[in-house]
């Protein structure tokens, strides 16, 4: 069952790039920007969530972490972390069905999978 109003905020803090989404409870994009951070990494992350702060201001919200330097962050902090390859799996079989491959270039390293015709959802 959706709850009405609900939105989930995924920070993704990379080892050159912070990003951040809000999803409704449809899974509508709200927000979303994608910054390099030159190892400013605080900095950036808090001035993409001031942006966001309109769109996350109301209602009930969740927040999950992923990403190479957001691991200490949600230690110190007791947010989710996601590892980013099942996030980006998860976004996938949700959002985009129809793909067969994924390549995720990050700043260090390259991450691939595909998917078999009977994992995904019809």
């Amino acid at each position: 069952m959706k709850k009405i109003g609900y939105k989930r905020v995924g920070i993704d803090i990379g080892s050159t790039t912070a990003k951040v989404v809000v999803l409704d409870e449809y899974n509508n994009i709200l927000f979303s920007r994608y910054v390099r951070h030159h190892s400013k990494v605080r900095e950036v992350t808090l001035e993409i969530l001031m942006e966001a702060a309109d769109t996350i201001s109301s209602g009930p919200i969740t927040v999950s972490l992923s990403g190479s330097a957001a691991l200490s962050v949600a230690q110190l902090s007791g947010i989710d972390f996601v590892q980013e390859v099942f996030a980006t799996k998860t976004a996938v079989e949700t959002l985009l069905n129809s793909v067969d491959v994924v390549v995720e270039l990050g700043g260090e390293e390259k991450k691939s999978f595909s998917y078999q015709a009977e994992m995904k959802k019809e």
